[in-house]
């Protein structure tokens, strides 16, 4: 989903102005070099704000952090 800081705090707010249950989780980029959750997003998401839980995706950054590509090498040969 890809959430901001803004729709986080904004899709909190609405959920509690209707009465209606706030967001659980979001489902967000994160990895060794997909760090960006750990800048606002993780403010906002903490208990002490809206306590929404992260569900990363691409923790191996799409096979570059498994060792699959190597530096120089390209990509590897089918099969």
């Amino acid at each position: 989903s890809n959430e901001t800081p803004y729709g986080v705090c904004q899709w909190a707010a609405v959920a509690a102005k209707l009465g209606m249950p706030p967001p659980a989780t979001i489902q967000n980029a994160y990895s060794l070099l997909t760090r960006g959750f750990e800048e606002a997003l993780a403010e906002a998401c903490s208990p002490r704000h809206h306590n929404v839980g992260l569900l990363p995706w691409s923790v191996l950054c799409g096979g570059l952090l498994t060792g699959k590509y190597r530096q120089g090498g390209g990509a590897p040969a089918p099969g």
